[in-house]
């Protein structure tokens, strides 16, 4: 391999790994226990964050339209730092969306198998109460938020 392949090779995959979503975990991620299993997360500014987090099983084949069932439980530390797919869905007529469904528009997988959630929070095991937000989507261009 001469100087300039080698360049031009080593360029390519530092362009790679930069652009890709690889992340490397600090030994002070954060690891929580879940009903299915352990998951690992971020500290992104002051928020613990916890992505595509499962909490259904499989929706494709025979369940398909069925009410969820549990994860399946994991028994590796599963990691939890990107958001999952969304519901397979289309926009609005017109093409527009509100803007509070804007917010959340991504370029992301869509699947039927997408029962998983986000999870932001402050603290870890200190037993407080918080508020939840939930964001329910509907027909294609109506949002609903409810706050519990």
């Amino acid at each position: 391999m001469n100087r300039r392949s080698f360049l031009l090779q080593s360029t390519a995959v530092t362009t790679f790994l930069m652009s890709s979503r690889l992340r490397l975990f600090a030994a002070d991620s954060p690891v929580v226990e879940t009903s299915a299993g352990k998951i690992q997360g971020l500290v992104e500014g002051k928020a613990f964050t916890f992505k595509g987090v499962p909490y259904g099983a499989s929706t494709a084949g025979a369940g398909r339209f069925m009410a969820p069932s549990k994860p399946e439980p994991w028994k590796d530390v599963k990691r939890t730092v990107d958001y999952g797919p969304r519901a397979p869905q289309i926009r609005a007529p017109g093409g527009g969306l509100v803007p509070e469904a804007a917010a959340m528009e991504w370029n992301g997988p869509m699947s039927e198998d997408c029962l998983v959630l986000n999870v932001w929070t402050p603290a870890l095991k200190d037993n407080a109460k918080r508020p939840v937000m939930v964001w329910l989507h509907a027909e294609p261009g109506v949002v609903r938020t409810v706050a519990f």
